[in-house]
């Protein structure tokens, strides 16, 4: 059983890296730092509805780009958000929206959830 979680895991991470390696995927996670989604924009009113998150340290799972962590702090200089994602290919999005070396409040990690 162990032996087949592993395998599994394996294959997903190699189909993961296949999926951020086409421009197709770049293109449309891309459009995210343009427009945010819908769902980026709720959540965040969302949140500021029942909380201030201004001096909030948020920890986002999955994170993808980045897109997320640019537009919440874009609206909240003083909150500091950490992304993690375990393909670390998709971070390069952030860098070409921003400098990250000036946004002391964005952090990303390359990881999984275990």
């Amino acid at each position: 059983m162990i032996k087949y979680k592993e395998e599994a895991a394996m294959i997903d991470k190699r189909i993961e890296l296949e999926h951020w390696e086409t421009e197709h995927t770049m293109n449309y996670h891309r459009k995210q730092f343009l427009e945010p989604k819908r769902s980026t924009v709720a959540f965040e009113k969302f949140l500021t509805q029942y909380r201030d998150i201004d001096n909030s340290n948020i920890l986002d799972l999955a994170c993808g780009g980045g897109a997320v962590e640019l537009y919440f702090t874009q609206l909240h200089p003083r909150l500091k958000i950490h992304g993690i994602d375990i393909i670390d290919k998709s971070f390069r999005l952030l860098k070409e929206f921003t400098d990250i070396n000036e946004r002391k409040n964005i952090t990303l990690t390359q990881g999984d959830w275990y």
